[in-house]
């Protein structure tokens, strides 16, 4: 991958990156065609080569889009109704067979599997089955696919990849169905937003279920960042409508849509944030379907009846709340959502039993509490196991697979419970679809796609349907990524895409493994800690990255193809990295030259959000376009070109005095710290090893004083990991 992004820079970025990602067997399990890394090249190659005017070509019409997805439902709707009656009876015996086993698995105490859901909606309790079981028949030409986002807590970090939950549950699964695809698309210390704007590359457009975890984020993390296209108060709600939404139009190519899965940890009991969720789920739309004045779109049928009638994909219509959510504060009865509190509800009668006085997780001291994280469970964590079916990589000794709770990531035995939680509710939906499928009450067509795609308000908003995202972190199942958005049409770039220093020292450190060394007995202890902490790091699947720049690789220029019904608005944004940002990364707010077409940006804004590091560039290309034209006529949207340029300042010290605006400042905890847009950067402050600081006393470190802290003109990097538009 390192090899072709060098010699095509831009040319083919996530076509390669996904190649690289079947050849290493990550979500296959069958031997990577390599004849086909040729084949990828070269079209990327014509592609990057592609003239300007090429991209103001025009888009299918409406009637042409239609006539390919009806099609394409007919098609999967025959291929379920050819189904064999003995095919149905033996993959429902299956199933059963596969729940009697997990529940004996926890000592035939179905609560700690059943309570887990603490809530779903009549669309996953009614349809949800009826999908998983058309798809089961289906086999391996439409296998049962469930992509799973979140944060490090899914990532498995602090464990292994393939002991995470999403590995677990697709074990857990294959004993049913071979085929099925548990894609763990989750990405350490990545926010929900902007990650909820781009769910269609991340996880593709064959997902059944999108599990979403985010523990330790509020549902609207990340929002505030793109207040000024929100339209309305962001909340909780708003943000949990918007992913249900954008869950259910991934199914472009299917007439039942995506389910959506909110998997929460819950260590300490039913959280806040699960407890809104159960509202937002169990509570009916405030307007009842086709009664209200915005409601012109009734909710699918359901049965026999629903044999020959149509609804609508389009947009859903406004309500007073916000353009683009109807019912913002809830799911709506046609959505499938379900809400899990893994060690709430489902551990309370485990909490109930154990002794009040317990040990701590590091085994120690003496706790108690509702915390099972914190205070485990005795005499088993789980309440029936001291260590998990599968503990990690043969080979690998892990230190300690009996914890619930490393840290605040979740030990492998934590991640059996939640794993097994989820296929306990899968399964039975199956069972529920299979008993439906076998007397023939599932109809073939649910409803029809949409006969056109109109215009609105809605689908133009930043939270409709219309936005598109290209983005260059790993995992993603689909393009595009930032790379097929690169513009060589006058010059190849100098930009390339990589991964972020942290995620290419990862990938430097796994090229050699200490496992297969020699181990003399004295050292056998010390080399199999590091054999695990190489075995574990080298298992994440996730990997930051964007497409990288300095001052000396000239521009980047951006080809984004608006539409003519789109807003004309473009996100940029930058990766994440640990807990801080590193110092050689560039300040958006001022080290970057942006022009759109050719001419300065006249609108754009660099966005950041409240506490974050992370900074995003908005850029208005209607207004931009309107303030540079002498007509008074409204300008339309159409394909734009935007350049960008780093222009490192010279100094921060030299910054801060030029410029008025501190670099450093007195934080409320009364120490020196990076502040305002330097706010959370790796720079030296004076004094900042925790002793209070006066106030007029806090400087940026200035020339060899700096040391390792020393920012160098030449060193300073600009990333760009994804460009969200309509």
């Amino acid at each position: 991958s390192t090899r072709a992004h060098r010699e095509h820079p831009g040319l083919h970025g996530r076509e390669v990156a996904s190649w690289v990602r079947r050849a290493r067997g990550t979500h296959a399990r069958r031997p990577a065609d390599t004849s086909a890394l040729s084949d990828i090249l070269a079209a990327g190659h014509a592609r990057s080569r592609r003239q300007p005017q090429e991209d103001a070509r025009s888009a299918p019409s409406a009637a042409e889009v239609n006539d390919k997805t009806q099609e394409a439902v007919v098609v999967r709707a025959a291929a379920a109704a050819a189904h064999k009656p003995e095919d149905v009876s033996a993959l429902l015996a299956s199933a059963k067979r596969a729940l009697e086993e997990l529940v004996a698995y926890y000592g035939g105490d179905e609560a700690v599997l059943a309570k887990a859901a603490r809530a779903a909606s009549p669309g996953a309790l009614e349809r949800l089955g009826d999908r998983l079981a058309r798809r089961a028949l289906q086999g391996e030409d439409a296998p049962v696919t469930i992509a799973c986002v979140g944060s490090s807590v899914t990532a498995g970090h602090d464990g292994f990849a393939e002991t995470a939950w999403p590995a677990v549950l697709e074990r857990r699964l294959r004993r049913v169905l071979p085929s099925v695809r548990v894609r763990n698309q989750a990405v350490g210390g990545r926010t929900p937003y902007p990650a909820s704007f781009c769910l269609e590359p991340i996880c593709g457009t064959s997902a059944d279920i999108v599990a979403r975890e985010w523990e330790y984020w509020s549902l609207e993390d990340g929002l505030d960042a793109y207040a000024a296209d929100v339209g309305g108060g962001i909340s909780s709600t708003l943000a949990a409508r918007h992913f249900v939404e954008s869950v259910r139009h991934l199914a472009k190519n299917d007439d039942l849509d995506a389910a959506s899965f909110f998997v929460q940890f819950d260590a300490s009991g039913e959280s806040r944030k699960t407890k809104d969720l159960t509202r937002f789920v169990k509570l009916p739309p405030p307007v009842a379907q086709g009664a209200g004045p915005h409601d012109d779109h009734p909710a699918p049928p359901h049965g026999a009846a629903a044999q020959g009638r149509r609804r609508r994909r389009g947009p859903p219509p406004p309500n007073t709340n916000n353009p683009t959510m109807r019912g913002a504060d809830t799911a709506g009865s046609d959505a499938a959502v379900v809400v899990f509190s893994a060690f709430g509800e489902a551990f309370e009668h485990l909490r109930a039993a154990a002794p009040a006085r317990r040990t701590a997780r590091d085994g120690k001291k003496p706790c108690s509490g509702s915390n099972v994280g914190d205070c485990p469970l005795t005499p088993f964590p789980d309440g029936y196991h001291a260590a998990p079916e599968y503990a990690g990589p043969e080979g690998v000794v892990t230190p300690a697979p009996h914890k619930l709770y490393i840290n605040w990531h979740p030990g492998t035995l934590g991640h059996e419970v939640v794993g097994n939680q989820v296929a306990y509710y899968v399964l039975n939906r199956l069972v529920d679809g299979l008993e439906k499928l076998e007397k023939g009450s599932i109809p073939s067509v649910y409803y029809a796609p949409p006969l056109e795609q109109t215009s609105s308000p809605a689908r133009s908003h930043l939270l409709g349907p219309a936005t598109r995202c290209a983005v260059s972190t790993l995992p993603v199942a689909a393009p595009p990524g930032v790379g097929d958005l690169v513009d060589n049409a006058t010059d190849l770039t100098r930009w390339a895409d990589e991964p972020t220093p942290h995620s290419a020292k990862r990938a430097l450190a796994c090229r050699s493994s200490p496992c297969a060394q020699q181990q003399q007995q004295q050292q056998q202890q010390a080399a199999t800690a590091r054999c695990y902490d190489h075995a574990r790091k080298c298992s994440y699947l996730d990997s930051k990255r964007g497409f990288r720049g300095t001052r000396r690789s000239g521009p980047l220029r951006l080809r984004i193809p608006f539409r003519n019904d789109d807003r004309c608005v473009a996100y940029l944004g930058e990766p994440g990295h640990e807990w801080s940002k590193p110092l050689a990364m560039a300040n958006w707010h001022h080290e970057l030259d942006v022009s759109v077409d050719g001419a300065p940006c006249a609108a754009c804004v660099v966005t950041q959000g409240r506490g974050s590091y992370v900074q995003s560039l908005r850029i208005d290309v209607a207004r931009h376009r309107a303030a540079l034209s002498s007509s008074t006529a409204p300008v339309g949207c159409a394909p734009a070109t935007v350049e960008l340029a780093v222009r490192p300042v010279r100094g921060l010290a030299h910054f801060e005095n030029a410029t008025k605006t501190p670099v450093c400042a007195v934080a409320k905890n009364g120490r020196c710290e990076p502040a305002d847009t330097w706010r959370r950067y790796e720079i030296k402050c004076p004094r900042a090893d925790g002793q209070a600081v006066p106030a007029g006393r806090c400087a940026a470190v200035a020339g060899a004083r700096a040391g390792a802290h020393r920012r160098h003109p030449d060193d300073v990097s600009l990333y760009v990991e994804s460009v969200i538009y309509f």
